[in-house]
């Protein structure tokens, strides 16, 4: 590419400072590919502490509804009984039989009354005991739930702290080393490097293959890589071809997803 710089030495500085980059590359990548499962397994163990929480609100509710139900009903009950009460005075000075009569029904009635609040109170009763009872068995597992959930969350933070300060490192190590480049070359390793999936940009030649694409390498081409007089770019993904490897691998190969 005719933008880039001929000079030979310079081409040789740059292919050097172009594998370590690749490099760095390699290890951010790696590095957000551990960090995607960890931070995916904190959201998991929160969601999972924060649905505990919601269960545990929820029951405290439902306690709550039935204590105030309970307190409906023995007010409910008080008035039956005030009102059997005040019958039973009148029916004591009913003035005829007709009288006598109806305050007998109101009574009835007012005794049935009584027996269904009695018989709701027991009900509820026993419901909010059930509950308690329930809530309270909930509440140890949930205890012991959320100590493990949170013990997890806790590793799984360090780590993601451990791996973050690794990136941190890294990437101010690739900072560092872009202030090193050529402009122009910055520019072309970048375009290839968003462009090739997974990203090598800056790849070798081993064993007559480009260490980018896995694809042959022309016998031509890995003479002009091994000359170093120009820049050499591979047919197929695009990367750079910094050396022909022979005994010694110069350069991490990038693993196919």
């Amino acid at each position: 590419m005719s933008f880039l710089p001929k000079n030979t030495e310079l081409i040789k500085q740059h292919k050097k400072l172009l594998l370590s980059l690749q490099n760095i590359d390699i290890g951010l990548f790696e590095i957000h590919s551990k960090k995607e499962p960890i931070l995916t397994a904190m959201k998991s163990s929160k969601d999972k502490m924060m649905d505990i929480e919601d269960d545990s609100r929820r029951d405290n509710e439902e306690i709550a509804k039935t204590k105030i139900e309970l307190e409906r009903l023995r007010e409910e009950l008080v008035k039956f009984e005030k009102d059997k009460q005040v019958i039973e005075d009148n029916l004591l000075s009913a003035s005829n039989s007709e009288e006598e009569e109806a305050l007998k029904r109101d009574l009835d009635y007012c005794r049935l009354e009584i027996k269904l609040s009695i018989k709701k109170i027991r009900d509820v009763n026993n419901l909010h005991a059930n509950l308690k009872r329930d809530i309270h068995k909930r509440d140890q597992d949930s205890k012991l739930q959320q100590e493990i959930f949170y013990d997890e969350h806790e590793k799984l933070q360090k780590l993601d702290e451990k791996i973050s300060k690794e990136e941190e490192s890294l990437q101010m190590e690739r900072d560092e080393l872009t202030k090193k480049l050529d402009p122009a070359i910055l520019q072309e390793y970048e375009k290839i490097s968003s462009c090739n999936m997974p990203f090598i940009a800056a790849g070798s030649i081993r064993d007559d293959v480009c260490t980018g694409c896995n694809i042959l390498v022309t016998p031509i081409m890995q003479v002009q890589v091994h000359e170093a007089e120009d820049w050499v770019f591979c047919d197929h993904c695009g990367a750079f071809m910094l050396f022909v490897e022979k005994t010694k691998d110069k350069i991490e190969r990038f693993p196919k997803g």
